[in-house]
């Protein structure tokens, strides 16, 4: 039986929809208004579809270290923006630092374990 989607692709897939929340979140959420955290949040939305839509060209050795970066960045953006005080931004960003980052660890697993043949 085949599958639909391998884990590689699931990962991609994934990621383009954690692009996709983070362009609309400024809007959903309400937070469009300032424009320190609407800029800092469209930028890593257009960085992480960018290398989602590199990833599904050409699979690159080093994709889950630097979404493991960008996920580090986004934990620490509304401290180093100073938007914290904007709850709905800070929580968005945070916890889809916290999604990327376990995404990536866990992407970067099953890529070992591919490799070594299990």
């Amino acid at each position: 039986m085949r599958k639909i989607l391998e884990l590689p692709q699931l990962s991609e897939t994934f990621m383009l929809i954690v692009s996709v929340w983070l362009f609309s979140a400024p809007f959903l959420l309400g937070f469009f208004a300032d424009p320190i955290a609407d800029a800092v949040t469209l930028t890593v939305a257009t960085v992480i579809f960018l290398l989602t839509q590199l990833a599904l060209a050409h699979k690159f050795i080093w994709e889950e270290d630097s979404l493991l970066l960008i996920a580090a960045y986004l934990i620490a953006t509304p401290w180093l923006f100073r938007f914290d005080s904007i709850i709905a931004a800070k929580i968005n960003t945070v916890s889809v630092g916290i999604t990327v980052a376990l995404f990536a660890l866990l992407s970067s697993e099953s890529t070992e374990c591919d490799h070594r043949g299990m």
